[in-house]
């Protein structure tokens, strides 16, 4: 697990018994033997914070020390939990290509599914950040998934009749959650936590994949309702609204990183579900939280 720290300043010098001479520098990257990475970014800086400890085991447990204190403050603080659907609740990656897989084989093409389907979410999601920057009314999310499903069609020299298109993107709703969800999902409830979907799926789509996910929660919320798709403020605002509780006190979870420095940006906490053992980036709106999978989220927030 990483956390990110961000109320250290860049000259910060820490004289603790247990941890040693400690001082905080402002670099962009790398972290060196003896050296612990507390963040990629903070608010009040904008990049790396590197703590410079003694050795090796004073960086270790320097870093245990601060990961047990931040996941105090999140058990004691955090009242909700707003979740990512598509791509951190349910696995939309190996569904969609188990769902393309027959499709693409019965139209002769020889390309490789999962790499239709990245291209087929690369330019929906490429589309949808298209239409809330453009500002000029917002497109539904099953109408951005035909177009991007036409597109990459086209490109790989497939032909498709419109009655196939709106067929695939309907897979959509019949995506089955990750293995862990669900329990995690259970165990957190049981812990008193309010835990909501904000989706930038449509509201008839979300309807749709209720029954495939197999849990229900306190709400549903789709980007339909902000009118904009995420990371657009607004909808992490509207979630607010609907859930209840301010913004501080909502957990908000991805899979993906742009969603994590949206609504942390707007002053959620977030936590990042890094599945795909990929870097955060140097953004000044790191997660509070990055963890593995669902059942680590359960695990830090309900001890």
């Amino acid at each position: 697990m990483r956390i990110a720290a961000s109320s250290a300043q860049v000259g910060d010098i820490c004289h603790n018994p247990n941890y040693g001479h400690c001082k905080i520098q402002d670099r962009p990257t790398g972290v060196k033997t003896g050296q612990r990475r507390a963040a990629d970014g903070a608010d009040n800086i904008g990049t790396a914070l590197l703590l410079e400890l003694p050795d090796r085991a004073a960086a270790d447990k320097f870093s245990e020390r601060y990961m047990a204190e931040t996941h105090d403050v999140l058990r004691r603080e955090i009242k909700a939990l707003a979740f990512d659907q598509y791509g951190t609740i349910v696995d939309m990656q190996k569904g969609l290509t188990e769902a393309v897989t027959p499709f693409l084989k019965r139209k002769g093409w020889d390309g490789k599914p999962n790499s239709f389907v990245t291209w087929w979410r690369r330019t929906h999601f490429e589309n949808s950040m298209i239409d809330a920057l453009c500002d000029r009314g917002h497109t539904p999310y099953r109408q951005i998934g035909h177009r991007a499903v036409s597109y990459v069609m086209e490109r790989c020299g497939i032909a498709v009749t419109q009655e196939e298109v709106s067929w695939l993107v309907s897979e959509i709703e019949k995506l089955k959650p990750f293995s862990d969800v669900v329990a995690a999902l259970e165990k957190l409830r049981t812990s008193g936590y309010k835990l909501t979907i904000l989706s930038n799926g449509d509201r008839d789509m979300l309807k749709a994949a209720g029954p495939h996910i197999g849990f229900k929660f306190d709400h549903v919320i789709s980007v339909q309702e902000a009118g904009t798709f995420k990371p657009h403020w607004k909808t992490y605002a509207k979630a607010e609204e609907i859930i209840g509780y301010d913004r501080s006190s909502i957990l908000f979870v991805a899979n993906h990183a742009f969603d994590c420095i949206g609504a942390k940006s707007y002053g959620m906490r977030t936590a990042f579900i890094d599945r795909r053992k990929r870097p955060f980036g140097e953004t000044p709106h790191q997660p509070d939280l990055i963890v593995t999978n669902f059942a680590e989220l359960a695990a830090v927030l309900t001890r």
